[in-house]
């Protein structure tokens, strides 16, 4: 798997993610996809990789890779929410 679920830390060994290899071809009215990560967190390539497989199968993607962070939130965290509820709300 080329870490299509960004959570491969604890998360899938808990159960509550299932890995899968690839995203389902995208349909019409498809969900889209927001990717927020920094660029030191350990899962910053995963999130990369999967963001790449989702646009692949069709679907719609915006990935925001923040600089020299690690595992938290932005320094403009509303402002950078609000940004990914009205990508996938389709404002």
């Amino acid at each position: 798997s080329r870490g299509l679920v960004g959570s491969e830390m604890c998360i899938r060994d808990r159960g509550y993610i299932q890995e899968i290899d690839a995203p389902p071809e995208a349909a019409e009215g498809a969900p889209r996809f927001y990717f927020m990560v920094g660029s030191l967190d350990r899962v910053a390539r995963q999130a990369r990789l999967a963001a790449s497989d989702f646009e692949e199968a069709g679907y719609e993607v915006d990935l925001r890779m923040f600089p020299d962070t690690g595992h938290e939130f932005p320094r403009r965290t509303k402002a950078e929410l609000l940004r990914a509820l009205r990508f996938v709300l389709g404002e």
